[in-house]
């Protein structure tokens, strides 16, 4: 378990936990455009004609299922905050999509990868918790209204603390490169550290299949993701497959693996009952009471 933060580990509980399994299917991306050819040089004292330019290949199409494809690179305009053209979504913009429509899911916040072609719905959940009361329950909300904390006690060097709407922690006013601080770059995990005051971590340049799991669900501030789909747009495929019943670095559960030491239905907010594992490798609440 990865923790981000030194003050808010102790309030999330979960901090920085492995990623959840999310459903993603990978198209390949458009093919290069031809080189255009070379111009005849001209007779004395003239200038050959320029070649001809190459066409751009075609950008790969969304994968089906519940999480969109990837076409490999960013889609025209992706990053102004605007979903179009072929993009799933852009930053917060998912064409009207929730969680619902993501495996049925009736709380949470989705994720748009970096690239604009995968929709994450690791961040999706079902719990007996209600965001917005003032009151942060469980694994899910780490803060409801007042963080109850500051940045310095995360580990930046100034600013101001918020928590958001959605009940996530909101670390954009504070100051300073909590990356460096905690000494995430190069540690071994990718870290979405553009989000945390710094710049692209190198580690996520291992997200290939290079039999090293690089990825972790990103919890607790801005939304739950995995880390390898928001800087590349694809899952580490070196974190496990959902259902194997082992719960591997990329997972919330498998099967009846829990994770050490095992979420119960009191980090959904429930008192008793039995927790279960969804088919997505989400923790299902069904029999908690």
């Amino acid at each position: 378990m990865k923790l981000v933060m030194v003050g808010l580990a102790a309030v999330v509980l979960a901090g920085l936990v492995a990623v959840g399994c999310s459903e993603q299917e990978t198209s390949n991306g458009g093919g290069s455009g031809g080189t255009g050819n070379t111009g005849n040089t001209g007779g004395v004292g003239g200038t050959g004609n320029s070649g001809n330019t190459g066409n751009t290949g075609n950008t790969g199409g969304g994968g089906s299922g519940n999480t969109g494809g990837t076409g490999g690179s960013p889609q025209p305009g992706c990053g102004n905050g605007i979903r179009e053209g072929a993009e799933l979504c852009d930053g917060t913009d998912f064409d009207g999509q929730t969680c619902d429509d993501f495996g049925g899911y009736p709380q949470g916040v989705l994720w748009c990868a970096a690239n604009c072609t995968i929709v994450d719905e690791t961040g999706c959940y079902t719990a007996a918790t209600t965001c917005g009361d003032n009151n942060a329950v469980g694994m899910f909300e780490p803060c409801d209204g007042d963080p109850g904390f500051d940045c310095q006690g995360m580990g930046y060097t100034g600013g101001t603390l918020a928590c958001g709407a959605n009940c996530q922690v909101d670390v954009s006013g504070c100051q300073g490169d909590l990356c460096t601080a905690m000494m995430f770059y190069d540690d071994g995990t990718c870290d979405p550290c553009e989000l945390l005051g710094g710049h692209a971590d190198g580690d996520c340049l291992k997200c290939g299949a290079d039999g090293e799991c690089v990825s972790y669900i990103f919890d607790g501030m801005v939304a739950a993701m995995s880390t390898c789909v928001y800087e590349t747009g694809v899952e580490d495929p070196d974190c496990g497959i959902c259902g194997d019943a082992t719960k591997d670095p990329t997972e919330r559960c498998d099967g009846q693996d829990f994770g050490d030491p095992a979420r119960t239905c009191a980090d959904l907010g429930y008192t008793a009952g039995t927790l279960a594992c969804d088919n997505h490798c989400h923790l299902d609440p069904a029999g908690c009471t």
